[in-house]
């Protein structure tokens, strides 16, 4: 598989000139960059086994799909003369769910509720995802550790800050941009809640 198609979930831009602009034609910008497990600030690790999380010092800057935010804000704000194309690869909400302190302080652990998970929900499964859901997986070790809330926070953290970073893209592309000029679309991957595990582990079966 192309290492593009891996960057999810993934912003595209597609605008036109401004009022006045040229439209000969198209002009690409392109960026598709893959965050890391955490930038220039230190990771308090939380981890339970494979579920990977922990709270990152500072603010958003310390998290590398930040950078991604700003680079995309940036070229919004250019005084394009053509048409142009831009695509914006975040690895939020993908493990390791490391984000700043705020954004797990905006999912208390008392407000946590499990979706009801359906019994013998893995019955129609392979044989080799009844083994990653099993009692050795990574699901069991988070039920076993006690600490179950404590990995649903960091993922709905994760997605709380990189809600934050679309938005910012959302108002900056709103203030250069009419609606008639710009045609974004967002696209997602195969994330997936650690309270919903047997479905995730479900729905990686159908990945290539």
């Amino acid at each position: 598989m192309n290492p593009l198609l891996r960057l999810l979930p993934v912003l595209f831009l597609l605008t036109l000139p401004r009022a006045g602009a040229e439209a000969t034609r198209p002009n690409v910008l392109f960026i598709a960059v893959r965050g890391g497990d955490h930038g220039a600030g230190k990771v308090k690790g939380r981890s339970i086994g494979g579920i990977k999380f922990g709270i990152i010092d500072g603010g958003d800057e310390g998290v590398p799909d930040t950078q991604i935010a700003d680079y995309g804000i940036a070229e919004l704000a250019k005084n394009h003369d053509r048409r142009f194309f831009l695509t914006l690869g975040f690895h939020k909400p993908h493990m390791p769910w490391n984000v700043p302190q705020n954004y797990y302080d905006m999912h208390p652990l008392g407000s946590i509720e499990f979706p009801p998970v359906k019994e013998g929900d893995l019955s129609d499964l392979p044989a080799a995802g009844v083994k990653m859901a099993g009692a050795d997986g990574n699901h069991a070790k988070v039920i076993a550790s006690g600490r179950w809330k404590e990995a649903v926070q960091a993922y709905l953290a994760a997605i709380s800050y990189l809600d934050g970073q679309v938005g910012a893209l959302k108002s900056e592309l709103a203030k250069h941009f009419p609606a008639t000029n710009a045609a974004p679309a967002i696209g997602n991957g195969n994330a997936a809640p650690p309270s919903d595990a047997e479905k995730a582990k479900r729905r990686a079966q159908r990945l290539p």
